[in-house]
């Protein structure tokens, strides 16, 4: 029997270097491969031929065959089952990674395919490195998978949002040749932060390996932005503000969205460049200023009373002030206008105060 000292042999050298991760040498055809490629026995004479090894050979299908490692003197000597060169010899090994066969193990599996080999001749090299063809499925391919599978699901036009990706993301070697990948996504995912997909890779038409990442969504809306610094108390025109594509995350209900909410208005702080503007950051201009003398109606429970006061601090339309009136006591009004202010019933005042 020549198994054993085959299997021996394919041990002892079964890696050829330390620095080669991801590659295996192997002297001999395992039986369990030999039984899965040989389904379909190769039995015939040979005719007299030489069977010339290259040193190395890169196969594109899941087996081996004769014609992949070697070149046949007699390409066409055949039998019941087809041409010589088409006998399997072993599975492929795993895309990017190697085999070795030696002239032996040709031998042997040529034997155990049903042929008689009597008459063969080798030459060339004395083995033959073998590499399954492969292709690297990258980070850059997995983004465009899924960003343009967020647009199918959410509708979202592209450039409405970006796709940021993971870290530390290593390439993934698989067969060359055709490939799909499918994504799935929990049906709750409302694609906003961070979310987890499931890619599954398809390669020869069937699964070939599954990769599970997050991916970070943001969606972009348009609103309202400062071009430069605002002052507080500035009037805000056309040139201080413009409209950009934001993260949704940075916007709310009170962010404005056109030019023409903000022209008029003005600071109610100081404004850095860049910043979202809203109803907090710009208000309505004071209509009154600070120490102007204005008419001032005391409402009550079937009655008011008209008086003067002095007016303690700028205020804005609907806004509560502090005046001084005639009689020297100091209360909160409301501004009706730029020149009447207005005190209500006991406890509104302090009601429109909070």
């Amino acid at each position: 029997m020549v198994f054993p000292a085959l299997f021996d042999r394919a041990n002892a050298n079964r890696f050829a270097s330390a620095e080669s991760r991801n590659r295996f040498t192997v002297r001999c055809i395992f039986i369990a491969s030999i039984v899965f490629v040989f389904s379909n026995v190769w039995t015939g004479d040979i005719l007299a031929a030489t069977i010339t090894l290259r040193g190395t050979a890169e196969v594109r299908t899941s087996a081996v065959r004769l014609g992949d490692v070697a070149i046949i003197s007699e390409p066409d000597a055949s039998g019941p089952a087809g041409p010589i060169s088409a006998i399997p010899l072993c599975s492929a090994p795993p895309p990017a990674e190697t085999l070795t066969l030696s002239h032996e193990a040709i031998a042997t599996a040529l034997r155990i395919a049903g042929a008689d080999v009597s008459s063969l001749r080798f030459a060339g090299s004395s083995e033959v490195v073998v590499m399954r063809a492969y292709e690297m499925v990258t980070l850059d391919e997995l983004q465009r998978e899924f960003t343009e599978y967020v647009s199918r699901r959410t509708g979202w036009p592209h450039g409405s949002y970006i796709v940021t990706v993971p870290k530390n993301f290593v390439p993934v070697p698989v067969p060359a040749g055709e490939r799909a990948i499918h994504i799935e996504v929990s049906a709750s995912e409302d694609f906003s932060g961070s979310v987890l997909a499931r890619f599954q890779v398809m390669a020869e038409g069937r699964p070939y390996c599954e990769l599970n990442h997050r991916f970070g969504v943001e969606r972009y809306v348009e609103a309202l932005v400062a071009t430069h610094k605002i002052g507080r108390g500035q009037p805000v025109t056309e040139s201080d503000v413009e409209t950009k594509e934001i993260e949704q995350g940075l916007v709310d209900d009170e962010s404005f969205t056109h030019v023409e909410q903000a022209v008029g208005l003005v600071a109610a702080q100081t404004i850095r460049p860049g910043a979202v503007l809203d109803s907090k950051l710009l208000v309505g201009p004071s209509v009154i200023q600070k120490g102007k003398e204005v008419s001032v109606t005391w409402m009550g429970d079937g009655f008011s009373i008209a008086t003067t006061g002095r007016v303690l601090e700028d205020g804005r339309a609907n806004e509560l002030v502090r005046v001084r009136l005639a009689s020297k006591k100091i209360v909160k009004a409301t501004v009706l206008d730029s020149n009447t202010l207005m005190i209500a019933k006991e406890g509104e005042n302090d009601e429109r105060s909070r």
